[in-house]
């Protein structure tokens, strides 16, 4: 509603009322309900998988027993992001996201997610289940004290892999000594089993 003053006089004021019909409409579907149930689709792959701007915001996905290519939309102004769960069940099964030419964006592994996002140029991952860091497990430990002589021999030590880390794949090892090899670069190998270990009957 809004006032206008046409003409005042001693102390007198003459108004015009203007009527105003307000019309209010609902918000765009895929800002309201972005992260609702409605708004997410659970697909099981039998090959790789092509997004496009029309696609459910979160996107649960089984990969199917194998790694896949998930390609994501032409970057534009219609790009909304997608959070990508990855529910497979095998350390193969890795969703390998990626831009419609073909470059890589992040990789979701089995029992993780990823967000990805776009500013109509370029998609870029912001993180979650996408990165080393937040998929895989690092480990520390000493195999001999610090100032002990490298010998050679076999079963120098043994890492016991605990329960929670069954199914992962040794993809990365580094080893260092405190002082520098006076008999070349030292040579060290891993073996799967050294030893076993059963749980505690309490």
């Amino acid at each position: 509603m809004k006032l206008v003053v046409t003409e005042t006089v001693s102390n007198m004021v003459e108004v015009e009322k203007l009527e105003t019909i307000l019309q209010i409409t609902d918000f765009d579907a895929g800002l309201r309900q972005m992260l609702e149930a409605e708004q997410s689709n659970t697909t099981t792959a039998t090959d790789d998988i092509v997004l496009t701007d029309a696609d459910k915001v979160i996107q649960i996905i089984d990969p199917g027993g194998a790694s896949r290519n998930v390609t994501l939309p032409a970057e534009s102004v219609n790009n909304h992001g997608y959070l990508i769960y990855n529910i497979g069940d095998t350390a193969v099964e890795t969703l390998i996201i990626k831009d419609d030419a073909g470059g890589a964006v992040g990789t979701v592994y089995p029992g993780g997610a990823g967000w990805f996002t776009s500013n109509g140029a370029i998609w870029k991952s912001a993180g979650l289940g996408t990165t080393d860091v937040a998929t895989k497990r690092l480990f520390h430990w000493r195999i001999s004290g610090k100032d002990d002589l490298v010998t050679t021999g076999d079963g120098k030590d043994c890492f016991t892999v605990p329960e929670d880390m069954n199914g992962y794949n040794l993809v990365a090892l580094e080893i260092s000594v405190n002082t520098v090899s006076t008999s070349g670069l030292p040579k060290f190998q891993v073996q799967p089993s050294c030893s076993h270990s059963y749980p505690l009957g309490l």
